[in-house]
């Protein structure tokens, strides 16, 4: 390791950290940090990253647990049933020490803990006193994504990290990565193993690393060129696979973020698109295929070369999985059959956004799959921005930017809150945060034209400080039994201080979230927690209605006696 390695990448650590509005102990930063080194080509948010770690005392050597099902992180409310075709699992498990050297015993942790709970067999509540709660409800998410696609035969990878700001590891410690690897190769016998030691000088040349955002599209031939900077070419089949896929032959997903359709397995378009492709016809396949449609910030034609920043496939999904698929399964070296490719450089967001909703209306969506670029998202951005928020319209957009990590919202996170707050169903905001915008009456009753910007800015900010107050009062709570009262507690509190039991939207936009005390929020949260434990105190109860309807109750009493005594 050069000597200035270690300085340099704790001077980083140090100004990241410093960049969040309100401080982390140092060893919690660094499992964040890493984790998001690590994970950087798969564009997981930064409130997805914090979903992943299980570091607390009883982690058995893990800090991080992620897993991806066909490229898409699997989180809590993550619906596995509906993936078709080629099945890929992913499971990265991260271990982040801010120590200045490896250690044996912890790549031997790392083994147990893969016996223990990556062994199907095993039944995890035997290990309820080894294990945190965290690492144990990972895992068993994890199984039941493993369990639901094992009889597909899915493509299985498990990769293992292990971070310090350490620089030279020891034989000793190397030696002991065999006898992980063994034991991953004797309960997965098809897996693919991986293990990286991550020092100073790894970590330094991750954080370095941009995210990609330049690719190069090899042309078969000289393409029309527009008058408004686009294009109408042909490529090779074997180019396009290339240019849609890394090193590893894997289609990067980063591309396919703006096409709203998820690849649609053995549906009767795609195997005519299969059909095309394993059985040539005389004809040419672009004679045969509609093509593909790729938006970009910028394209640079050089001779039959174009360079494209920030590309997103936004029509065509189906047609470039197969291709890909093709070259897997045939191992195909070159095939000069030739693909149609529009790419179009729109000068105007809202162009983009009317582009995307146009080449994914010819055939049947749902309506609210094509709303995430509706109007109101835009308006919630730029008067978030005014009030020091980030909306993350576009996923990562402000992380890629350097934006303060905990300043950035999701979509998904103000759903969950307007749906906490305004309309009373802290139960629904809990059991499917990432599924609120897939129905049209769930969209519209969430983003509704109706509601003021202080709607969705009081809203946010009210969950956000009910879970910050929760987690600074009450450490020893785990993250779930956090996500499990936070929600309800933030309802319970508003319609507590309000003395209304179905406050109006108004109400909430001119709600002053400064002038709720921190007594209303601990009396809200203990009356909320004392009837969530009466219940059992478990997921079940906490996404269920008689929590939500004991809750009410106890706001109606409080409501027509006065405050709480």
């Amino acid at each position: 390791m050069a000597p200035n390695d270690q300085l340099v990448i704790k001077e980083v650590l140090k100004q990241r950290s410093g960049d969040l509005s309100k401080p982390i102990s140092e060893s919690r930063f660094f499992e964040l940090f890493t984790a998001e080194q690590i994970l950087k080509d798969y564009d997981v948010s930064w409130e997805e990253i914090e979903s992943g770690i299980v570091g607390d005392g009883g982690d058995g050597g893990v800090d991080g647990f992620y897993h991806f099902l066909n490229g898409e992180l699997v989180r809590e409310d993550t619906d596995v049933t509906y993936y078709k075709g080629d099945i890929s699992i992913e499971l990265h498990i991260i271990q982040s020490k801010r120590h200045n050297g490896f250690s044996e015993d912890t790549v031997q942790k790392l083994r147990f803990v893969t016996e223990n709970l990556l062994d199907l067999s095993n039944d995890l509540s035997e290990f309820n006193e080894l294990y945190n709660s965290n690492l144990l409800f990972s895992a068993e998410k994890f199984r039941e994504t493993y369990t639901k696609y094992a009889s597909k035969l899915p493509e299985f990878s498990i990769s293992y990290y292990y971070a310090t700001l350490g620089d030279e590891v020891h034989p000793n410690v190397k030696k002991h990565v065999k006898s992980l690897q063994e034991t991953v190769g004797k309960l997965f016998s098809s897996s693919h193993f991986s293990f990286d030691f991550i020092g100073a000088r790894e970590l330094l040349e991750l954080t370095r690393r941009k995210p990609r955002t330049i690719y190069e599209l090899k042309l078969s031939d000289s393409p029309i060129a527009t008058e408004n900077n686009g294009y109408i070419c042909l490529v090779h089949l074997d180019d396009y696979n290339k240019f849609i896929t890394n090193d590893d032959g894997v289609y990067i997903k980063t591309i396919f973020d703006s096409n709203v359709r998820d690849h649609q397995g053995n549906v009767q378009v795609n195997r005519g698109i299969r059909e095309s492709l394993s059985k040539p016809f005389n004809e040419d396949f672009w004679w045969l295929n509609n093509g593909i449609t790729i938006l970009a910030s910028k394209a640079i034609l050089s001779a039959k070369t174009l360079t494209l920043e920030n590309p997103r496939v936004v029509n065509g999904l189906q047609t470039s999985f197969e291709i890909n698929k093709f070259f897997r399964e045939e191992e195909k070296g070159e095939d000069k059959r030739s693909l149609l490719v529009r790419v179009i450089v729109p000068k105007e967001q809202e162009s983009y956004e009317r582009i995307i909703k146009a080449t994914n209306s010819q055939t049947s969506i749902p309506v609210a799959s094509l709303r995430a670029t509706d109007r109101i998202h835009r308006d919630i951005e730029d008067y978030f921005k005014g009030k020091g928020l980030f909306y993350d319209r576009r996923k990562n957009q402000y992380k890629n930017e350097g934006k303060p990590l905990d300043r950035i919202v999701s979509i998904s996170y103000v759903a969950q809150s307007v749906m906490t707050v305004v309309l009373g169903k802290p139960d629904d905001a809990r059991a499917r945060p990432s599924t609120l915008l897939k129905k049209d009456e769930d969209y519209l009753s969430i983003f509704n034209e109706n509601y003021s910007p202080e709607v969705y800015l009081n809203c946010t900010l009210f969950l956000k400080r009910t879970e910050d107050y929760i987690r600074k009062n009450y450490p020893e709570l785990t993250r779930k039994e956090v996500n499990n009262l936070k929600f309800h507690v933030a309802m319970f509190s508003t319609r507590y201080f309000l003395n209304k039991l179905d406050p109006l939207p108004a109400d909430v936009a001119y709600l002053d979230i400064d002038s709720i005390g921190k007594d209303t929020i601990d009396k809200s949260f203990l009356e909320t927690r004392k009837i969530f434990r009466s219940l059992g105190g478990d997921d079940k109860v906490s996404k269920g209605k008689e929590f939500l309807n004991s809750l009410k109750n106890r706001l109606s009493e409080l409501t027509y006696i006065g405050r709480i005594t």
